[in-house]
């Protein structure tokens, strides 16, 4: 998951809110963590 941060464009966007959703708890929170991150650049 932490490897999608720094990549940028839609389709990383899009991977990181599937991952949003994952049911590893950790990749979920982590995963929405760098949506909120890369909204706010």
């Amino acid at each position: 998951t932490q490897a999608l941060a720094d990549i940028p464009g839609p389709t990383t966007s899009h991977a990181l809110a599937d991952l949003s959703a994952d049911a590893d708890p950790a990749v979920a929170l982590t995963a929405t963590y760098l949506r909120r991150l890369r909204d706010t650049r």
